[in-house]
């Protein structure tokens, strides 16, 4: 099975799962392939699952700050 096919099921077929709120930081690599994203993609969900992280209850949204993204642009 691919890794692509292994986050569709991951993300899809739990059919009590109905929001999942994943981020992920490119770290230093220049290039990130569809593969590799997919399968840290399914073990981060994975891990989830199983018990191995924990898991929030709260999406940490009541400290977001919003920006405008002119402002973001104009700072790079």
């Amino acid at each position: 099975m691919s890794a692509k096919q292994r986050l569709m099921d991951a993300l899809f077929k739990n059919k009590e799962r109905t929001h999942i709120n994943l981020k992920f930081f490119r770290g230093t690599a220049s290039n990130v392939s569809e593969e590799d994203l997919c399968e840290q993609s399914a073990s981060a969900i994975f891990q989830v699952d199983s018990g191995l992280v924990d898991r929030n209850s709260s999406f940490g949204d009541s400290d977001a700050r919003q920006t405008e993204v002119a402002k973001v642009i104009a700072a790079a």
